[in-house]
């Protein structure tokens, strides 16, 4: 589950919330050739499916390319299901 600490976080910005779930997650290393849409996200690429928080952490361990760094999301929000894709081209993220 996401936490925002405090009103000051980027977070919201790239469309997280307080409460998400972080449903299943691709990194860069494992993204396709073609243009993730949700379409190949869901039939084509090689998600994983996280179920804890070292899940979690496997597949970030995976998210550098090239020097960049890149990792879609499946976010569960409340009943919905929500595509996100994470990305910073010059500093990692550390989570």
């Amino acid at each position: 589950m996401i936490r925002i600490p405090d009103r000051f976080s980027p977070a919201p910005r790239f469309g997280f919330e307080d409460g998400d779930i972080v449903a299943s997650a691709l990194a860069a290393q494992d993204w396709p050739e073609e243009p993730i849409t949700i379409d190949v996200y869901k039939k084509k690429a090689r998600k994983v499916n996280v179920e804890s928080l070292d899940g979690l952490r496997t597949v970030l361990r995976r998210m550098h390319l090239s020097g960049r760094v890149g990792v879609a999301f499946e976010i569960k929000r409340y009943v919905r299901v929500v595509p996100a894709v994470a990305y910073d081209e010059i500093w990692p993220i550390v989570l």
